[in-house]
Parts: structure tokens; C-alpha cells; sequence
């Protein structure tokens, strides 16, 4: 099945798109600053968004790049446009858990809000993208400049703490393929599209789980002919019974981010009612 019929049988309008290695995304920003596809900088007013846009600029982000370690400083603030990062909590050198996934709703910013910029957290692409930057002293004058930013922060990092926190309970009572189904979900919510490049490792590594038991996760998904995945790249076929498999932890997220961000009528993966795109 191509991917346009795959989209059309779906109950949601998110399209298809190419996030891999071409040339042409690498080299042209589709976003234009002043009237972004990041949601939280369209709530800005547009002077605001005049004296921010002469202190931000457009960088690409490859998958796997790192833009945080834990206990390490952090010196650029991220709006991600098309671009996901991932949060990571390390147990040691080796093993990790993807606590909350970042994308064109929100951005990376937490250490550097109040005080020395260290993260407590690991930050990694998961995946390839445009997002904007700004250097962490610009943004804390930023925030000290502009009460609407804060209070705006101040919901965003609730709700990311909120996610982090669910994820503990959701890794140790919800099995695997719920869990992987969420999570593909998430990102299709995130990137504002139904496919993406995504191996088996990363995947893994998102669940924080063996590689074997997302093999299996993800084969039973593709029996249910809920995805398609080949050479590392998932397309979700049905999102609806997608979300019928996943965790309830997922709709839990979208209903605390609905409730504290307040933006305009995101739509999310699972939502039948959720318009094509036309950026």
C-alpha cells in the first residue's frame, strides 16, 4: 500500500512526510520565525516574537545528536519545528528511560530558567529536524523581561514533569507493546505526521527494554496491521486502533497538556477530527 492510501484510510488527516537525510530538508528552513509551526511560540505576542526572532537562529539537528547531559550545562534553549528530543534518565552508563519526547509544542529550556544552566536530564535528538535556538542568557533575560513567557514556562514544565513522572508507574504495570504504541503515537503528535525513521534500537532504548521484546511488540503491530515498518522507518496505518492499544497513560498526557497549555486545538494522533496540514 502506498503512503497516501495508507493515509487515507486513516481516521486522521496528519500526513506522510520524508524526515530522513535529504538534502534539500537540510538545507532550507521550512519555518518562518514570526508565524511558527511551534505552537508555544505562536501564543507569543508579535513584538515579543520581533525581539526574540533577532536572538534566535534556525540550526538542523540530526537523530542521535546530544544536546544535554545530566549535570552538565546547557547553553542553548530549543523550539523544536520538526525536530523531536527525547528526555532521557540514565541508571548507569549503559541503560535509560525516555521520560517525555519534545516537539513542535514545546521546547527545551528547563535547566536555564532559574539559575546555573545544568540539566538534570539527558537530552538527545530522537529525531532529525529543524528547530530554532537561542542562547541561554538571551532566553533568561527573555523570561525576565516578558511575564506572559513565564507563566507560559511555568504550565510547560509542569506538564513535562507531570509526564516524567507517569512514565515510572507506566514502565513498571503496562506492558510493552502498549507502551510502544503510546510512544509511536507521541511522536506522531510531536512531528505532525503519521511516519518516521525509527529503528529497532532506538526504539528499545525509548522503552528502556530489550531490543527482543520490541521486535515482538512491534511485529504484533504490524499483524494487527496497526503500523507498517521497514529498514528502520514506521508508518502508522490505523490511528485509531492505535490508540485503542496503547496505555491509557497516553490519553492522560494529552488530556493534562490540553488542560494546562491551554493552545489552540492541537490535534492529536488519535483524534478523527484532526485537520490536514498546510504548512
Amino acid at each position: 500500500m502506498p503512503p497516501t492510501a495508507a493515509v487515507a484510510a486513516s481516521p486522521s488527516r496528519f500526513p506522510i512526510e520524508d524526515f530522513g537525510p535529504s538534502g534539500a530538508s537540510r538545507t532550507r528552513n521550512p519555518d518562518d520565525f514570526n508565524a511558527s509551526r511551534n505552537r508555544l511560540l505562536r501564543q507569543l505576542e508579535p513584538d515579543d516574537l520581533l525581539r526574540m526572532g533577532d536572538q534566535c537562529e534556525p540550526v538542523w539537528l540530526a537523530a542521535g545528536e546530544a544536546l544535554g547531559h545530566m549535570g552538565g550545562p546547557l547553553s542553548h534553549v530549543y523550539y523544536p519545528v520538526t525536530a523531536t528530543i527525547a528526555l532521557m534518565a540514565q541508571a548507569d552508563q549503559l541503560a535509560g528511560l525516555q521520560v517525555t519526547l519534545i516537539g513542535r509544542e514545546g521546547l527545551l529550556a528547563s535547566p536555564v530558567i532559574d539559575g546555573p544552566a545544568m540539566s538534570p536530564l539527558n537530552a538527545l535528538v530522537r529525531t532529525g529536524g529543524w528547530t530554532w535556538r537561542m542562547g541561554a542568557d538571551a532566553f533568561r533575560a527573555e523570561v525576565a523581561l516578558n511575564p506572559r513567557l513565564r507563566g507560559m514556562l511555568d504550565h510547560y514544565l509542569y506538564v513535562l514533569l507531570g509526564e516524567a513522572s507517569r512514565v515510572s508507574a507506566c514502565t513498571r504495570f503496562h506492558g510493552v507493546e502498549a507502551r510502544l504504541a503510546r510512544w509511536l503515537l507521541t511522536l506522531a503528535d510531536r512531528v505532525g505526521a503519521c511516519g518516521f525513521p525509527l529503528k529497532l534500537q532506538v526504539m528499545a532504548d525509548m522503552l528502556g527494554t530489550q531490543r527482543s521484546g520490541v521486535s515482538v511488540a512491534t511485529m504484533r503491530l504490524r499483524q494487527h496491521g496497526l503500523i507498517r515498518y521497514s529498514r528502520g522507518s514506521v508508518v502508522i496505518v490505523d490511528l485509531r486502533a492505535l490508540e485503542r492499544s496503547a496505555c491509557d497513560c497516553y490519553r492522560w498526557a494529552n488530556q493534562l497538556r490540553d488542560h494546562m497549555l491551554h493552545v489552540e486545538a492541537a490535534p492529536h494522533a488519535g483524534d478523527g477530527n484532526a485537520p490536514a496540514r498546510t504548512d
